[in-house]
């Protein structure tokens, strides 16, 4: 017998009403309960992947450890893309009244990078599909044998016609070239060097073409081949060709000075006139003078020759191989460069990207086309980026990837075995010293280059810490996030860019106040991007150390002429350095400053000229460094109001390193101050009477750029490398807007976990 349809609609109902209660008192309960867990026990020093969906992610991070943490937050995504992040610290009072929409992120250890082709990958390293390895490496034995082909012994022609692109229009248009005429002005076995015809009797620097000639028959030549391989001789006259021309000085119609570069094109038998000169040949400003710089330089772009040799028609691999990205390009130039030569074209790069290491991407594959052409930042980054790699897999990994028949990412994961994803994960990690399966605190090496500010070894060339060049270095700038006074943070990156944070927490619940709801509980950071975002994020427990510090800095305006300045201060030296592009006359800080044309080249150098009436004015930077708190107490805190009592504060930290510095485009200035320069600069002695107790004081003197000693609205980035009590250091950021000031300002935080040092002796 069959029940009529409406009889069963009663119990129906019920049932339905019953799982709908069913699922409201899980969904209460699940609301009401503490975060998840996170997975393993958060080891400090031990770094843990943080996946992300739909570009979200919930971290539980554990209250009252006395733990600060380093967030690592990278894109992935394409060198145009600009991603916001929005980072929101949850006190462990608010979850508890939350309707979470999930779970806390489950948090894995990063795995140590593999090492080809044997050992054990972590698990967001593996390739897909097995790694073939294209070379042994031991490739690099028979080199000197086979890698220097093209030797001449006919005179070169003594006058030649090159086609040049001197506009800011398309390459690939023929109108934007003009005709150069060179005349030959010395050759040797393998080289041959022509000047251009408009240079002046005396406008070449003395020696400059005997100089190019032997450093290229010498050195240059023979390390590049043997390192990488031979050169492509496209004109088939036996030797590699040099032009020295002014047009260099005043490319893009005006707007860009190089010392040197390489065109690809030029190197292809099947391209027309004047897309391609149909020759093997580097271009060199006229410029330039003998020296370290030139050989640099020299390195530098004839590795782009044998590279674009390797790769294109003709080579030997016998097929052309695809056009490699500019990044990787000149990440291998910059690799050879420093290999063989110094570190004059790499410094103020390396600098530059670690001031603001979110603003400059990684992969570019066209510098031209995204508009990042001779982006100083970009190069830095790049150029560190291998240097890791190098030390990870070894310098045979720079002739795999010249021969490698894939290009850019692709190139990178066939050479090593990892996916990118990994790679950028781990170097992130480097930059921070805190990659696994790495010694502590060891990071990117960069030799014997990276001086130290104090005794050797007392701070490791691994943290990217010291003297480079003359550059002071601090590592990668961090953000310090104080959870308990600002509970969200935005952060803005571009395309495989990277912001190291540091937050201290945890958050308060209301009103910047803990409660007893919140301790002992686990409190949450939620992180929030675009879905569809290529976002990655990497968490680093860090001890919190027992002290900390701040810099306070503040411009007091114009501190007068050069023949008005003190003499009490060593770095501050008698010459003056002229850009060849805008004639600007700049003073040197004991070649701690850099001019729009690198020094360390020569370009327009004027050594020993008086600057006395010709020099642009100079800013004066007042500089406190002390224990939190110490810079800004005893001061006022508004007009008419009474000052602050001043605290009893521990001793002064030791400062080690102090520097400022100016980029903007291919402009740059640069003072760094260590030992008995530093010392000199300070304002209050340590044992000066009515000194601040646990400050130190200094005052810095800063050239403005322009004839009219004007600064334009600059915004100087100042960093600091101190050390504490217990033999911790700390790096020290702040930026200063150039104008006259009443008080202090910029950022001031201790924005580098601490490591154990030994005592000074």
């Amino acid at each position: 017998m069959r029940m009529p349809a409406r009889a069963l609609w009663p119990g129906a109902a019920v049932a339905v009403l019953l799982v709908l209660a069913a699922f409201e008192i899980s969904r209460l309960r699940t609301a009401r309960q503490p975060a998840t867990a996170v997975g393993p026990a958060l080891t400090s020093g031990t770094a843990f992947a943080v996946p992300l969906r739909e570009g979200r992610a919930v971290i539980s991070l554990p209250d009252g450890d006395g733990r600060a943490w380093l967030l690592i937050l990278s894109s992935l995504g394409d060198a145009s893309q600009h991603e916001q992040i929005r980072l929101n610290a949850i006190s462990a009072a608010a979850i508890s009244g939350r309707d979470l929409q999930s779970s806390s992120s489950r948090l894995e250890p990063v795995l140590p990078l593999s090492r080809p082709p044997q050992a054990a990958r972590s698990a967001d390293s593996p390739m897909e599909s097995p790694v073939v390895w294209n070379r042994p490496a031991s490739a690099l034995a028979d080199a000197a044998t086979d890698d220097l082909q093209p030797v001449s012994s006919r005179q070169p022609p003594a006058v030649r016609t090159f086609r040049l692109h001197v506009t800011d229009g398309d390459p690939g248009d023929a109108r934007q070239y003009t005709a150069v005429e060179g005349r030959l002005a010395g050759f040797g076995q393998q080289i041959q060097v022509y000047a251009d015809a408009q240079l002046q009797p005396g406008e070449l620097a003395a020696g400059l073409v005997e100089e190019i000639v032997q450093l290229f028959d010498r050195s240059v030549c023979p390390q590049v081949c043997g390192l990488l391989g031979s050169w492509n001789d496209v004109d088939d006259d036996g030797r590699f060709t040099v032009l020295l021309s002014p047009w260099l000085g005043r490319l893009q119609g005006g707007k860009t000075s190089v010392g040197g570069f390489v065109r690809q094109a030029d190197f292809s038998r099947s391209a027309d006139s004047p897309l391609s000169n149909r020759c093997d040949m580097l271009y060199l400003n006229s410029s330039l003078r003998p020296g370290r710089h030139l050989e640099t330089l020299l390195l530098h772009e004839f590795t782009h020759a044998v590279c674009f040799s390797q790769r294109g028609a003709g080579s030997m691999a016998g097929t052309q191989l695809p056009r490699e990205e500019d990044w990787l390009n000149e990440a291998i130039a910059h690799a050879v460069e420093t290999r063989f030569g110094g570190w004059s074209n790499l410094d103020y790069r390396i600098s530059r990207y670690l001031n603001e290491p979110a603003r400059y991407p990684l992969i570019v594959p066209d510098y031209y086309t995204a508009g990042l052409w001779r982006n100083h930042g970009c190069r830095g980054a790049t150029s560190l980026f291998l240097q890791w790699l190098q030390q990870r897999y070894g310098e045979q990994i720079l002739r795999q990837l010249v021969r490698e028949p894939a290009s850019g990412i692709t190139s990178l994961e066939r050479v090593t075995g990892v996916r990118f994803s990994a790679l950028y994960r781990q170097f992130t990690l480097a930059l921070a010293s805190a990659e696994p399966g790495r010694p502590a605190g060891a990071g990117i090496e960069l030799g014997a280059a990276l001086q130290s500010p104090v005794s050797p070894g007392l701070l490791r060339a691994g943290h990217l810490q010291g003297v480079l060049n003359g550059w002071g270095l601090a590592g990668p700038r961090r953000t310090r996030w104080n959870t308990s006074e600002t509970p969200r943070l935005t952060v803005n990156l571009t395309g495989t860019s990277t912001a190291w944070i540091e937050i201290q927490g945890p958050p308060s619940s209301r009103g910047g106040h803990r409660n007893a709801a919140d301790t002992g509980r686990d409190w949450q950071l939620v992180l929030e991007g675009r879905p569809g975002s290529r976002l990655q994020a990497t968490l680093v427990p860090l001890e919190r150390p027992s002290e900390q510090f701040e810099l306070l800095a503040s411009c007091q305006g114009e501190a007068g002429r050069m023949d008005s300045l003190p003499t009490r201060q060593p770095h501050l030296a008698r010459t003056t350095r002229t850009a060849p592009v805008s004639g600007v006359v700049t003073a040197g800080y004991s070649s701690r400053f850099r001019s729009p044309a690198h020094p360390a080249s020569g370009a327009g150098a004027r050594a020993g000229t008086s600057a006395a009436g010709r020099l642009a004015k100079y800013s004066e930077i007042r500089v406190h460094i002390g224990p939190a708190g110490s810079c800004t107490a005893g001061t006022a805190t508004a007009a008419g109001e009474a000052a602050q009592p001043t605290p009893d504060f521990a001793a002064t930290p030791e400062v080690l390193l102090l520097a400022c510095e100016w980029h903007q485009g291919e402009t740059r200035q640069n003072v760094c101050l260590t030992g008995d320069e530093l010392a000199a600069a300070r304002v209050n002695p340590p044992a000066a009477a009515g000194s601040q107790p646990g400050r130190s004081e200094y005052r810095l003197l800063f050239p403005l750029h322009d004839r009219q000693g004007q600064s334009a609205g600059r915004t100087l980035t100042l960093k600091a490398i101190v050390r504490d009590s217990q033999g911790n250091r700390h790096v020290l950021w702040s930026s200063v807007p150039e104008e006259p000031q009443d008080g202090f300002s910029g950022s001031h935080s201790q924005e580098m976990a601490s490591e154990p040092l030994p005592a000074r002796r």
